[in-house]
């Protein structure tokens, strides 16, 4: 587990008005937020592909649906001359 030290701190005898006496120590939470943005901008790309994407695999099913529905036709075409011709 990484260990960090949360506050920055000047020590000093006299404060003056608006002079800073800490600073909290964001490195780990900056790391973090990097990451997470991104994670999400890549999956923002992911689903930007998948839409992109899905017409293209409707037209692929579409076409393969097409062609196995006139292999059935021709299929039956050539069962019913075989029957006839027996």
């Amino acid at each position: 587990m990484e260990r960090s030290r949360p506050f920055r701190s000047t020590w000093a005898n006299h404060v003056r008005a608006g002079q800073v006496l800490a600073r909290i120590d964001d490195t780990v939470l900056r790391a973090q937020y990097s990451q997470a943005q991104a994670m999400a901008q890549q999956q923002s790309a992911t689903a930007t592909g998948s839409q992109v994407g899905l017409p293209v695999l409707v037209e692929t099913n579409q076409a393969t649906l097409q062609t196995a529905q006139a292999a059935l036709r021709n299929a039956k075409l050539v069962y019913d001359q075989g029957h006839r011709a027996v």
